[in-house]
Formats: structure tokens, C-alpha cells, sequence
């Protein structure tokens, strides 16, 4: 009997696990097809491409040879495959939907390349993980790593974070003011809700609890905090890219080894990168720069 094209990748799914359960499922077909396949291979060859240790079915020398040069081929043969399905889609009858938080949008509007129909979705860090892995969102930008073998990450930017402080407060203008404790215990605190481990590490460098803060408000985002710290005369910590004109704020950066930068990830599962290729939709290096600008936002 001849070998098909089906047989040889039953033969390459099964080597690469050896457990003909998951190999079976992996080719969509039942354990005696998978079963059937694997003898039709392995009686094509006049030595046996498998040997039985106990009860589990493992490739013998040739058998692993078979397994090298089958594979490499057929990581060849699905990119071609990909390639040209690709070039077969018309994008412009297709809808990609985006995710990311509000304020971070207007920079991957900028940069999107994608041709097609796109719709964008303001979510929080957590929705973005959740809006993947249920198919509610092609791609999502987003702080959270996500914890799935079936979603892929990529690292956009790692942006750093300096203080932003009213005037008032400081008598040097330095960033050793803002480690005393007398001055984290007196002066008011502002911040935004999903970036307070900011300042938890901040304390935690500084030996200060950090319940201790005279914390004056915890907000839905940074545009607002920052107008609070200007108004009522407090201090923040946020990322650096929010950059505020007024006269009365004074900005000190903080380094990397004593505050963990935020870093940004663009999200998608497997199945997305074959249907929508990232090169071809987002222009990254724009969007990068555009998160460690976000002058825009902030500047009344």
C-alpha cells in the first residue's frame, strides 16, 4: 500500500509525543486509525521503525532518522502551505479586533497596517489574557504575560517610570527627598488603581510600608491622577511617558533596579499568527515609540 501524505504526519505527530492517545487527538483521527497508520509507515521499510519498551511503543534508530527528516520537511511544506493561504485571504472583507486600555489606542490606531475591517475595544489588563483565550480579540496589548502554551507573546516596550511631584513638596528638587519617610507619611499620595505595584517597590527598596502612604485617591487612570497632584499639591508615581507641561510639577526619574519597568506585550494566539501575520498588521517599531510619548494624552 502506498503511504499518504496523512499516514507520514500521523507517523511525525506520534514520534513527536510517543503516546498514541494525544498523538490521535493531535491528527483528529481515532487511536486504531492512528494505529493503522503507523503500521502502513513502518511496513514500507524493510527494518522497524519501532520497538516496545514495556507496555510504550518508541522509535528505534531508524525510525528517529525517519522522525529528523520527515519533520524538517513538513515545517516547510505548512509554511508554504501558510504563505499561500495568506496570499489567497482578501483582508479587506475581514474585521481583526484590537484590545488594549483606553489611552494606549490612539497609538496602535496610528500604527496598524492591517487592510481589512478593524474594531478596537477599550479592556483592562486582565480582559486582555481573557478576551484571547475565548476569541473575542484577534491581538490585545496588554501588561499581563499570559500563562497558556497556546498563546503567544511578544515584548513590545519596556517603559521606565519617574515621580511626578508639586513643587511645593521639595526643597531640592531630588529624588533623596522622596525616599524619606517623614515625607511619604505627610505628603499626599495619588495614584492609578492597576499601577500601584509601582510604588509598592518604591517602598519595599526604601524599607517603608507602604500602608503607611498618605494616600489621597486611587484613580481609574493617569490623565486624572496627575490633574489631582497639580490641583491638591501631592505627588505620583508613574510611567515615564506621561510628561505634563504644567509649571508647578517637577518630574525625577528612578531607575530601573529600584522600580520594575512596565512592560508591554502584544498578545494572539497561535491560530491568529497564521490567519493574520504580525508584520503585516502592525508596524511595532511605531507603536513603541508612540507608548514612550504619551505627551499627547496628558497635554491640556
Amino acid at each position: 500500500m502506498n503511504i499518504s501524505y496523512d499516514m507520514l504526519k500521523s507517523f511525525v505527530i506520534f514520534a513527536d509525543s510517543s503516546n498514541i492517545y494525544e498523538a490521535a487527538k493531535t491528527a483528529g483521527i481515532s487511536q486504531p486509525g492512528m494505529s493503522q497508520h503507523l503500521r502502513i509507515v513502518e511496513s514500507h521499510f524493510e527494518k522497524p521503525l519501532f520497538t516496545n519498551r514495556g507496555k510504550k511503543k518508541v522509535l528505534t534508530n531508524l525510525g528517529r532518522e525517519l522522525f529528523e527528516k520527515l519533520s524538517k520537511q513538513f515545517v516547510l511544506m505548512d509554511k508554504a502551505l501558510n504563505d499561500i493561504e495568506r496570499k489567497s485571504q482578501d483582508y479587506s472583507q475581514m474585521t481583526m479586533k484590537i484590545g488594549a486600555r483606553l489611552g494606549a489606542i490612539p497609538s496602535i490606531i496610528d500604527n496598524t497596517l492591517f487592510p481589512g475591517n478593524i474594531q478596537y475595544f477599550n479592556m483592562g489588563w486582565d480582559e486582555t489574557i481573557d478576551a484571547i483565550n475565548s476569541g473575542r480579540a484577534d491581538f490585545c496589548f496588554s501588561r499581563r504575560f499570559p500563562d497558556s502554551l497556546d498563546v503567544i507573546s511578544k515584548k513590545v516596550v519596556d517603559i521606565d517610570t519617574h515621580f511626578i511631584v508639586h513643587k511645593s513638596l521639595l526643597k531640592e528638587n531630588s529624588i533623596e527627598e522622596l525616599k524619606d519617610h517623614e515625607f511619604l507619611q505627610t505628603a499626599p499620595f495619588y495614584t492609578f488603581s492597576e499601577d500601584i505595584p509601582f510604588m509598592s517597590d518604591w517602598c519595599r527598596h526604601y524599607n517603608f510600608s507602604q500602608g503607611k502612604l498618605n494616600t489621597k485617591a486611587i484613580l481609574g487612570d493617569w490623565k486624572t491622577v496627575i490633574k489631582l497632584v497639580q490641583k491638591k499639591k501631592g505627588f505620583t508615581l508613574c510611567p515615564s511617558g506621561y510628561r505634563p507641561y504644567e509649571k508647578d510639577l517637577v518630574i525625577i526619574p528612578v531607575g530601573q533596579e529600584i522600580v520594575a519597568p512596565l512592560t508591554w506585550y502584544l498578545i494572539y494566539r497561535k491560530d491568529t499568527k497564521v490567519l493574520f501575520p504580525v508584520e503585516e498588521c502592525f508596524d511595532l517599531d511605531g507603536i513603541k515609540k508612540s507608548l514612550l510619548s504619551f505627551e499627547g494624552f496628558v497635554k491640556k
